[in-house]
């Protein structure tokens, strides 16, 4: 699906290649770590793969906090964030440009997230609630599961049913955010947020600079022109905007399905989970769930991943092909 916009290669047949090239390599690579730092074969094929694709699949109940190995959490976070990378960016990599994994802008976004998110949270589950303990149990409980929403990957070391409301707000912001465009991540995409924010900059200071001034445009060491700009901005706000109401729609069914017991941080937590693909969960989506809500995440999750837009043409060529037919039934 991301090779339809990514130009690896001149040709279309040339860049999915590279892609399937690159994503073996790094499946390959990933598997092996996993069972050289002691995770067994065939738990190392499946988390490899889920974590690398940000799937969030796993064979243990409790995932990756069934093996209470701190270098096996180190090796899954880099899987994640290797999945959370665009797939222009690991191809440069792989032929030699190696700067461009801090030079380029989605990249430097993830990495500053990263660490602000990581802070935030290691602070909140310090002094924030019933689980507070020592700084290296906040610190490696916070790290692996802000990069597992970042990265909307979905796996867990941790039950975050416990998590205070403020760090369940703040992993449910991650999984919003998602990682950069061209990667395997879900969520809004990061090149969506810095457009946006680079264009409330932009004209925030054309409003206070004199007419006729100019600002340039800059994404990155792209430079962009007015139009391009008005059209790109645009088209991340119109995406956002719609992203943002399907996440209304999916809370606001869940508020009324899963009963007045559960708190409302829980409801936006699931719904951020399944519209991002994370597939994290505070317990509400849980075999037996209401029929109801359970439908309402298929769509989050459907529409989620097909970024919105595409689901819409498809229900608008519905309406344009049953209204001839309703016309000739008329006459």
């Amino acid at each position: 699906g991301e090779g339809r916009t990514e130009k690896l290669e001149p040709r279309i047949i040339g860049t999915v290649r590279q892609m399937w090239r690159i994503y073996a390599i790094y499946t390959i690579a990933g598997i092996a770590v996993l069972f050289v730092l002691g995770m067994p074969l065939w738990d190392s094929i499946n988390h490899g793969m889920t974590a690398l694709a940000t799937g969030g699949f796993s064979v243990k109940n409790r995932s990756i906090g069934s093996y209470d190995n701190l270098t096996l959490e180190v090796a899954t976070m880099t899987l994640m964030l290797i999945g959370a990378i665009s797939f222009v960016v690991h191809d440069r990599v792989f032929r030699g440009r190696l700067r461009e994994l801090i030079e380029d802008v989605q990249n430097k976004v993830l990495f500053s997230l990263c660490i602000l998110g990581i802070a935030l949270l290691t602070i909140e589950l310090l002094f924030g609630g019933p689980i507070s303990g020592t700084f290296s149990k906040a610190l490696r409980s916070s790290s692996f599961q802000f990069v597992s929403g970042l990265a909307t990957a979905g796996l867990q070391t941790v039950d975050l049913r416990n998590w205070t409301p403020s760090a369940k707000i703040l992993l449910s912001m991650a999984m919003i955010a998602g990682g950069a465009a061209g990667s395997t991540c879900g969520g809004i995409k990061l090149v969506r947020l810095i457009l946006i924010t680079r264009g409330a900059g932009w004209k925030f200071m054309e409003t206070f600079m004199p007419s006729g001034a100019y600002v340039p445009k800059k994404l990155g060491k792209v430079v962009l022109s007015e139009d391009e700009t008005t059209r790109v901005v645009l088209e991340a706000a119109t995406l956002s905007f719609m992203y943002l109401i399907l996440l209304l729609v999916g809370v606001m069914v869940l508020m009324h399905t899963v009963g007045p017991e559960v708190p409302a941080s829980d409801v936006f937590f699931e719904v951020c989970s399944a519209q991002g693909n994370t597939g994290l969960t505070v317990g509400i989506t849980r075999p037996g769930m209401n029929q109801v809500a359970e439908s309402m995440l298929i769509v989050n999750m459907w529409m989620g991943r097909l970024e919105i837009l595409p689901v819409l043409m498809l229900l608008q060529s519905f309406y344009f092909y049953a209204r001839p037919r309703r016309r000739a039934r008329a006459v």
